[in-house]
Formats: structure tokens, C-alpha cells, sequence
């Protein structure tokens, strides 16, 4: 029986994976698989030891065929030093470390198609949160502003504004109107922030994904099935290791 969360490495279809294992209150275990090489392992607590190991055997066909996908793509692990790749706002810049005693900065160059990180230490770990730390300022800053080119438009007002960092949820509104944003979406090109953004107001209007729903979407971002295609197909590109 697994009562907490462990993580490990070990050989999946030819090739060293984190698994990680979490326990929780689901009736069914379910696998998932986290670019690049995170396989999260989601079970009910009193599941055992050996039976965990079964269903992860009896996935391997899948786990193979997503390991794939994502080499298709060309994702590759970070390693938060200098010459990792990183996309903003649809474009990859060079990131680039450089030791710097006092207060910490994060920006971009776009001239140069640099990210800075200026920080001492600039260990792995601290540039990782620097920069996590810099796409949701960027989120929080950008994300109203989109919000407040349609919603006028749309005749509704949002009650506020979350950034999260969620890994598949790109966006979502609450009951009350709130509407949430993961800062994953900094990474992605502006017109695909703006189908999300505009995605998200209409469910002030509508808080389901009816005809009536998409018919709101369709009449400010007419193309929308493209951008929800692409969030399908290629959303995972733009990808961040899950916390440790």
C-alpha cells in the first residue's frame, strides 16, 4: 500500500523516465504523461506496491507512443543554464545565466533572442523559479489587458483574475466570474493567448460548451476550431517540468 507521493527514475521503453506516484481518493489508477520524460502515476491509496507496477507494464504500448510524440515534436528536458530554449509569446529565445550579486533580474531581449537570468547562485533550481517567477508577472500584466480588448465587445466584465500554473487547464471561470490563466500560455503565440482569453469571457455568457457557446467564440475569434486544434496537437510543445 502507497500512503505518500514518491518519485523515481527508472527505464521505460528503452529510456530513463521520472515516475512519479501519487496516492490519492480515486476508485481507478490513471496514467499520465508529462513531456519530457515525467510518467505520474495517479492511484487510489490502497492500491499495492505490485499492482501499481502492473498497470504501469500494461501501459508501456501508450507510454511508448507519447514518448514518441513528444520526440516528433522535438522536446527536450531543460536544464535552466545557459543555451536551455525557451518559447515566449510563440518565438524561442536563448537563455542565458549570468551570476550577479544583489536583487534578482529576469528579462527579455528580443533583438537578440536572449532571456536573461542575473542572479547569484544561479544553481538549477533557483533559475527554474526565477523564471517561473517572471512568465506569471508577464501573465498577470498581459492576460487583463487582452481581456479588456474583447470584453467590451462581449458586454461582460470578469470578477478578477488568477494565474496559476497548471499543466493541461489553459484557462477557466469560476461560478462567480473569476476568470483563471495558466502562465504556460506566455509561451505560446498571441493569437492562440487571445482564443483562450476570449474563450474564457464567453463563459461569463455561457457556463457550458453549447452551440450557443461556440456561436459567442465564433464572433470574435472566427477561426477558433483552428486554435482549438492546435491547443490539441500542439499545446504540449510548450511544455514545464511538473514541481519537485
Amino acid at each position: 500500500m502507497i500512503r505518500n507521493a514518491n518519485e523515481q527514475v527508472k527505464q521505460l521503453c528503452g529510456r530513463p523516465c521520472r515516475i512519479r506516484v501519487e496516492p490519492g481518493t480515486r476508485r481507478r489508477a490513471k496514467l499520465e504523461m508529462h513531456p519530457p520524460n515525467t510518467l505520474r502515476v495517479l492511484v487510489p491509496k490502497h492500491m499495492k506496491s505490485h499492482e501499481i507496477q502492473r498497470v504501469i507494464q500494461n501501459g508501456e504500448p501508450w507510454i511508448e507512443e507519447q514518448l514518441r510524440s513528444f520526440d516528433a515534436m522535438g522536446i527536450r528536458p531543460y536544464r535552466f543554464a545557459s543555451g536551455d530554449l525557451l518559447w515566449y509569446r510563440g518565438r524561442q529565445y536563448s537563455l542565458e545565466v549570468e551570476p550577479q550579486n544583489g536583487s534578482p533580474e529576469v528579462f527579455c531581449q528580443p533583438e537578440a533572442k536572449k532571456i536573461i537570468v542575473r542572479h547569484a547562485p544561479s544553481d538549477p533550481d533557483t533559475v527554474r523559479r526565477l523564471l517561473e517567477h517572471w512568465y506569471s508577472r508577464q501573465a498577470r500584466e498581459l492576460l487583463p489587458q487582452r481581456a479588456a480588448v474583447y470584453q467590451g465587445r462581449l458586454h461582460v466584465k470578469p470578477a478578477g483574475f488568477t494565474i496559476t500554473g497548471a499543466r493541461k487547464r489553459w484557462g477557466s471561470c469560476s461560478p462567480k466570474g473569476r476568470l483563471s490563466f495558466s502562465w504556460l500560455l506566455m509561451m505560446m503565440p498571441d493569437e492562440i493567448i487571445d482564443y483562450v482569453v476570449v474563450h474564457e469571457l464567453c463563459h461569463l455568457l455561457e457556463m457550458n460548451h453549447s452551440r450557443k457557446f461556440w456561436s459567442c467564440v465564433g464572433r470574435i475569434v472566427p477561426d477558433w476550431r483552428r486554435h482549438y486544434h492546435w491547443l490539441q496537437t500542439q499545446g504540449r510543445r510548450y511544455h514545464w517540468p511538473l514541481p519537485q
